[in-house]
């Protein structure tokens, strides 16, 4: 019997990290290692439980230490690791595109048959005229128009990175996965910076009469994960579902209201100073068949069921709080 051929997954007790680890695992594909920032980290802890085959390897994607072992014999990577959250003041740009470089650069010492990055469609909509269009993998944000340091600004870097690595290394495949905002419930009790969007929002007593972009976190992770026997080559996959925002909200609402919970249920015309405020009103489709057939039931799950999924996890580990 031939060996299995070995995946590092980066970042690995990230809310993204954990469960592609998982579904990688659970594959019986491969062999499966992850990276963490702590091995001593009740997340990782928790990991090693959960999956004791996975091998965890501590690193930082600000220095080189450790990474050098945890791409030994490494075939494939998945580099999910990157900062999310909320915090207007914190610096994502430099862990964004400094770590993409130095998964990179290992990944190429490593001699990798193939990697695949996340982005985000804050790589692809940002500063677009959306309105009318259909958006695809050719469309690009306009960099120009987004704040210095920002989480919406390191994306499309980081990606930038990635397609100008490949074109010095064509012998490696590349594909990159660009979700929206991921939903869905948790692996090891946490959620990154959805967790922080969920509560800003659903604090709102109404959210802006527009569009948003959304997928569940299985989806995104397995889509990873089935990119990696993909004879395909140079993918930038739309991993995500265009819906109202309102609408998981209301789907939510019905299930949790009741137990005391609030969340905002009607639309209003005003800016907000929310995500989705540079296309409120506009109406445009998503490409994102080519996405839907690396899901493992080649399409995507309902949103609203993600939500209510998502909701009763931070219930359930005490993320959110009942409406006084």
């Amino acid at each position: 019997m031939a060996q299995k051929e070995t995946v590092l997954v980066t970042g690995a007790t990230g809310y993204l990290g954990a469960w592609t680890a998982k579904v990688a695992c659970e594959s019986g594909l491969y062999r499966v290692r992850g990276t963490t920032r702590s091995l001593t980290s009740s997340r990782a802890k928790q990991l090693k439980k959960l999956h004791p085959d996975i091998e965890l390897f501590e690193v930082d994607l600000l220095k080189d230490d450790g990474w050098a072992e945890a791409f030994k014999g490494v075939n494939h990577v998945l580099h999910t690791a990157s900062p999310f959250n909320a915090d207007p003041n914190f610096d994502y740009v430099t862990p964004a595109v400094e770590g993409t470089k130095r998964v990179l650069k290992f990944a190429k010492i490593a001699k990798v048959k193939s990697v695949i990055v996340t982005s985000s469609q804050f790589s692809v909509i940002l500063g677009n005229d959306l309105n009318g269009k259909t958006v695809d993998a050719k469309m690009w944000s306009n960099t120009g128009v987004l704040p210095e340091k920002s989480y919406a600004l390191s994306k499309p870097l980081a990606e930038k990175v990635a397609w100008d690595w490949k074109k010095d290394n064509p012998s490696i495949k590349l594909h990159t996965v660009c979700p929206g905002l991921i939903v869905g419930p948790t692996v090891l009790g946490t959620s990154g910076g959805t967790l922080d969007y969920w509560q800003f929002m659903s604090s709102k007593e109404k959210l802006g009469d527009a569009l948003f972009f959304w997928v569940d976190v299985r989806d995104v992770a397995e889509m990873h994960v089935n990119l990696i026997s993909s004879p395909d080559d140079k993918l930038r996959l739309m991993c995500t579902q265009v819906l109202p925002v309102i609408e998981p909200f209301i789907a939510v609402a019905k299930e949790f209201g009741p137990q005391g919970y609030k969340f905002p249920t009607q639309t209003t015309q005003e800016k907000e100073g929310m995500p989705y405020d540079a296309w409120m009103g506009a109406k445009f489709t998503m490409d994102n068949k080519e996405a839907k057939k690396y899901t493992n039931k080649k399409d995507f799950r309902s949103i609203n069921q993600s939500c209510i999924e998502m909701h009763g996890d931070f219930i359930k580990n005490g993320c959110v709080q009942k409406s006084t």
